[in-house]
């Protein structure tokens, strides 16, 4: 991987640093069960303070920046500089890739959550619903027809189904009102802003009380997926300049070994050179390894599953 590091779970959480629990308005409910949730909190800070590492890049540990402060440094850096594009490349495809799929995750849910079959953009692992004819597909094709919207491997729902498993006037008249304006209609924010309420089923039944429970589920897991996907996209786009500024370093270096450009630099000068490198190196790493929430591959779109990733 780009980045190395080791870790390990730590013991019992040391008290508090300060007790404030003999207070006398330490003793109500609320007070108590505010201590409670803060020594919980604590313990957690310090186990993972205590499991803390300092991480470092595989594709260029110490030996490789000694090598490019050595008497040969352009020798040493096509095998860097060739980790280097390559971990840029990765950090692109999948930024674009995770681009994608909150797209196609947030046309789907909003689709879905409005009334209307789930409608986006197309990506192998989500593929929503093709648009049917008509408005919000009111008019779905019967299974077998050439224009049958294609459910792809998204679950939830049957190609042509009517969200609910209601049919006639009333859902029509519903997916009506919302396409002009009369009924409630949801948008990303708003969406975004109920999945992380107490009451999410109930409010989503509110605006569309055609929504089934499963369908509701649907509409939260793929709000989930997005955030989180969405989360990974920002740590992408923080690390890439990190790497395309130390790709350029250790190009730079090359180049002035071959031009001969090195020959006068002195020893203060080379230190500096090499600290500025490293440290350059270990802020790439800390970024690579930055925990965050993730989905895993097998659950995306059905109730992903967040927890702690690095790198």
């Amino acid at each position: 991987g780009p980045a190395a590091g080791g870790g390990g779970k730590g013991g019992k959480a040391p008290p508090l640093p300060f007790i404030v629990s003999s207070h006398p308005r330490a003793a109500s409910p609320v007070a108590r069960d505010m201590l409670s949730r803060l020594e919980t909190d604590w313990g957690h800070h310090s186990r993972a303070k205590a499991a803390r590492t300092s991480p470092r890049l595989a594709c260029l540990p110490p030996s490789n920046i000694d090598a490019l402060f050595g008497p040969r440094p352009a020798a040493a850096a096509p095998a860097p500089l060739a980790a280097l594009t390559e971990l840029a490349d990765a950090l692109r495809r999948l930024s674009a890739a995770d681009e994608t799929f909150v797209n196609a995750a947030a046309h789907a849910a909003l689709a879905l959550a409005n009334g209307g079959p789930e409608i986006g953009p197309a990506r192998p692992g989500i593929d929503p619903v093709r648009p049917s004819p008509g408005v919000f597909g009111l008019f779905s094709a019967r299974r077998g027809d050439s224009t049958a919207p294609a459910q792809g491997n998204i679950p939830g729902g049957e190609p042509g189904a009517i969200p609910g498993g209601s049919t006639g006037r009333p859902l029509l008249a519903h997916r009506l009102c919302v396409a002009g304006g009369r009924e409630p209609k949801l948008w990303l924010e708003l969406l975004i802003q109920i999945y992380i309420s107490s009451d999410a089923q109930n409010r989503l039944a509110v605006l569309n009380p055609f929504l089934s429970s499963a369908e509701a589920d649907r509409v939260l897991d793929l709000t989930g997926a997005l955030l989180l996907r969405a989360s990974r996209v920002s740590q992408a786009r923080r690390c890439l300049p990190l790497v395309d500024e130390l790709t350029d370093m250790v190009a730079r270096r090359a180049e002035e070994a071959s031009a001969g450009r090195l020959e006068g630099e002195t020893e203060q000068q080379r230190r500096a050179a090499r600290t500025e490198l490293s440290v350059r190196a270990q802020g790439l790493a800390a970024a690579l390894a930055a925990p965050r929430a993730y989905v895993e591959a097998a659950n995306t779109g059905g109730g992903g599953a967040a927890g702690e990733n690095r790198g």
